[in-house]
């Protein structure tokens, strides 16, 4: 095969421990065969993982204004840095270079799916332990908070949100996509949506994708997909919903010293709960140390940038759907009609760090996210 070489530009921003994608029109490798890519003046080697018809890598750095060349090489096999495990019948673990980063929940005995524990830097858990497990720690409210979930609290009249009397539920059917690899693994499911009844209101399909980046960072990508399958669904304006909910550790949330902080400067719950913006940060300190935890809204997401239903006792949601809620005005609606056979795609990023969202470097890593670098084909 003849040399290839591809290059990767960042005009306006530094970048480090990026998922990308190489273009469409770069020639993929035949199957079966381990490649990655190797810096042209460093000599720096960057594995590549195939996924369909796209090779995915996570590009360490890149100084604002520089521009990198890289070759196509190949390799031998490159390590099994993120792996999936099947713990138990219901219960599928992700690891990265063999240390558990979190659990996916699949049992019929909870209400809906979720993911528990969430380890962040270093392996410390930086989500609320309970139900799922006593802490004398820990606040018990609100026992549908379990850890990371996605749910919304008024489908058709369904309340898909709470655990209280007359609540819906979610209920797994099936893994359609399981993969483990040197960059990333990732896990699919398909979900019924249930109401009060155990009748369907619509299906799920919801999508993990976790990279192995260098250091002890965490990236997990979000690709949530609700198809009205028996007709259309209304979702309903309510604060009580999460389109990809967490929460925290105790010792994180903002009534404990924790900061909670938006794309725009916002600072608390006051100045970010039920605004706009296209992030939101939620840091604070576990066993002396602050972490933090940042969601991305997609900008192809539909009502981006979404509203955050955000609170200081570690509450963290992106909610786009609670306009009279969060307003507090009667003559506003923030509900949306899913018609019969239609979908809609929702995606998001969970970044975990070390620090605030400064040290973090939020801004610039939600950017590289909504505004990936310039990548072309260079002649050889």
């Amino acid at each position: 095969m003849p040399e290839q070489l591809i290059s990767i530009s960042s005009p306006h921003r530094p970048l480090k421990n990026l998922p990308l994608t190489l273009p469409p029109d770069f020639a993929r490798p035949e199957t079966g065969q381990s490649w990655s890519l190797e810096d042209t003046s460093t000599n720096e080697t960057i594995p590549l993982q195939a996924d369909g018809d796209r090779l995915w890598l996570v590009l360490p750095e890149l100084a604002r204004g520089q521009t990198r060349t890289f070759r196509l090489c190949e390799t031998a096999e490159a390590p099994l840095r993120a792996e999936l495990r099947e713990a138990s019948a219901d219960q599928l673990q992700v690891l990265l270079d063999g240390k558990l980063v979190t659990t996916y929940h699949t049992s019929g005995e909870w209400v809906r799916p979720f993911l528990w524990p969430l380890h962040g830097p270093g392996g410390v858990a930086l989500t609320r332990c309970w139900p799922m497990q006593d802490d004398p720690n820990e606040k018990t409210d609100h026992r549908h908070h379990k850890s990371v979930w996605i749910a919304h609290g008024s489908l058709n009249g369904s309340d898909n949100w709470s655990e209280e009397e007359g609540h819906g539920s979610v209920a797994h059917q099936e893994f359609t996509e399981r993969v483990s690899g040197p960059v990333f693994c990732r896990f699919a499911t398909r979900d019924n949506w249930l109401n009060a009844a155990g009748e369907r209101i619509m299906r799920g399909c919801t999508e993990v994708t976790v990279f192995a980046l260098p250091g002890d960072e965490r990236i997990l990508d979000f690709v949530i997909r609700f198809e009205a399958t028996d007709g259309p669904v209304h979702f309903g304006d309510t604060k009580e919903g999460g389109l990809l909910s967490l929460r925290l550790t105790a010792s994180m949330n903002g009534d404990r010293g924790g900061v909670i902080e938006n794309a725009y400067g916002g600072i608390t719950e006051k100045e970010c709960w039920g605004k706009p913006a296209p992030w939101v940060d939620y840091s604070g300190p576990v066993d002396g140390t602050v972490f933090g935890a940042a969601i991305f809204d997609h900008p192809d997401n539909p009502c981006h940038p979404t509203r955050w239903h955000v609170r200081d006792y570690g509450l963290f949601t992106a909610n786009p759907f609670a306009l009279h809620d969060y307003l507090g005005r009667k003559d506003v609606d923030g509900s949306m009609t899913l018609e019969a056979g239609q979908s809609w795609t929702f995606r998001y990023r969970l970044y975990l760090h070390k620090g605030g969202a400064s040290e973090g470097d939020v801004r610039n890593r939600y950017l590289g996210y909504a505004s990936p670098p310039l990548i072309a084909s260079v002649e050889a």
